[in-house]
């Protein structure tokens, strides 16, 4: 099963709760009117796909070894908010480990759906 998270560019809330509402709110307005991906979220997955390579990056015989359900990933966002939706079909743990380090340490929050981890 498919897992699914954003990163996010701050400012956010500070509260989690109503953090979590705003997110899903820009995320709603953000696909109503698509804008171009802000520059630090780019760079983070640029950083990821040297890791985690995009199945375009892979030969064929080695697409299974994706872990990523959607890509490019680029294509996954708007402005100051991507979506990262992860392959069911590995261990994903330690991508989502890697996603919210490298989010964090590039002072971008990343949320899971339930708890935002923030820099």
């Amino acid at each position: 099963m498919p897992y699914s998270m954003m990163v996010l560019v701050p400012p956010v809330p500070d509260d989690d709760a109503e953090a979590i509402d705003w997110i899903f709110e820009l995320d709603e307005s953000l696909a109503a009117r698509p804008q171009p991906l802000d520059q630090r979220l780019k760079d983070l997955v640029a950083a990821l796909v040297r890791i985690y390579p995009e199945p375009r990056d892979l030969p064929d015989e080695r697409a299974d070894e994706c872990v990523w359900a959607e890509s490019p990933l680029e294509g996954n966002g708007h402005g100051k908010l991507l979506h990262f939706a992860l392959s069911g079909r590995h261990d994903i743990d330690p991508l989502i480990a890697h996603i919210v380090e490298a989010a964090n340490s590039r002072g971008l929050i990343a949320f899971d759906g339930e708890t935002l981890h923030r820099p």
